[in-house]
């Protein structure tokens, strides 16, 4: 899994949002893969596994609108912890549209 995750960091493509880093990198395989990531600048481990709880949530909208399988990694930043999630989600869908992975 760490390797997978290497892999995405290593050749993967990236775009920033206010609370967030969105990490990815096109697979082989038949499905996207998402991983959520939310370091100790975000909060508190209460905080921290609400914010990754949103995220996979906005993450389980998002694989329906992906035009190829990828391996995504989400990673929270500081702000993401006080945002409401509507804009979570905004942030989230703009650095997928960003990317150039939803469907038109």
């Amino acid at each position: 899994m760490q390797r997978d995750f290497d892999a995405v960091y290593t050749h993967g493509k990236t775009v920033k949002r206010p609370s967030c880093v969105f990490t990815w990198a096109p697979n082989t395989l038949q499905f996207s893969r998402f991983g959520v990531v939310a370091g100790k600048r975000v909060g508190a481990a209460v905080v921290r596994a609400l914010v990754k709880r949103r995220i996979r949530a906005i993450a389980q909208e998002i694989k329906d609108s992906l035009i190829k399988p990828s391996d995504i990694i989400i990673s929270a930043r500081p702000l993401a912890a006080r945002r409401e999630f509507d804009e979570l989600r905004r942030d989230i869908w703009e650095a997928a549209r960003a990317a150039g992975l939803l469907k038109q």
